[in-house]
C-alpha cells in the first residue's frame, strides 16, 4: 500500500531534519516538478532535485521543524503544509528560522508534484 500524502510529507520533514539528504529523492517521482516561486526556480525530475539537494547537504546548519500544520483539500492527492524550520548555523552558533508553505501533490505514493513557498533569504543571513 502507497503512502498518504500526510505520511509523504512528515517523511520528507523528518530526513530533511534529520539531515539524511540521500534519501530524499525516494520520495519523488522520477518526473517530478517541483517549483519554488520565490526562487524563480523550476527543478524538473530527480537529478535536478539531485543538484539541490548536493547544495543543501553541503550547508553547515542543524535543522528542527516548528509549528507544523497540515491542510486537507477536496483532492485526496494535495496536502497543504505550512512549518518553520529553526537552525543554527554549526560554525558560528548563530541561529535562524525559515518560514514554509508547500502545496504538494502525492500519487502512488510519491511526490508528483510541489510548489514550495521558502523565506531562503533566512539562509545567506544566518
Amino acid at each position: 500500500m502507497s503512502l498518504s500524502p500526510r505520511e509523504v510529507n512528515e517523511a520528507l520533514l523528518s530526513r530533511i531534519a534529520a539531515g539524511e539528504w540521500d534519501s530524499l529523492e525516494e520520495l519523488y517521482a522520477e518526473d517530478a516538478v517541483i517549483v519554488l516561486p520565490f526562487e524563480g526556480r523550476r527543478l524538473e525530475g530527480r537529478e535536478d532535485l539531485r543538484g539541490r539537494v548536493r547544495r543543501n547537504r553541503a550547508a553547515q546548519w542543524d535543522i528542527e521543524v516548528a509549528n507544523l500544520v497540515v491542510y486537507d483539500t477536496a483532492d485526496p492527492e494535495v496536502i497543504v503544509t505550512e512549518w518553520d524550520f529553526r537552525g543554527t548555523v554549526k560554525a558560528t552558533g548563530e541561529t535562524f528560522e525559515l518560514a514554509n508553505v508547500r502545496i504538494t501533490r502525492v500519487r502512488d505514493g510519491l511526490i508528483v508534484e510541489s510548489r514550495d513557498y521558502h523565506n531562503t533569504a533566512a539562509l545567506p543571513a544566518a
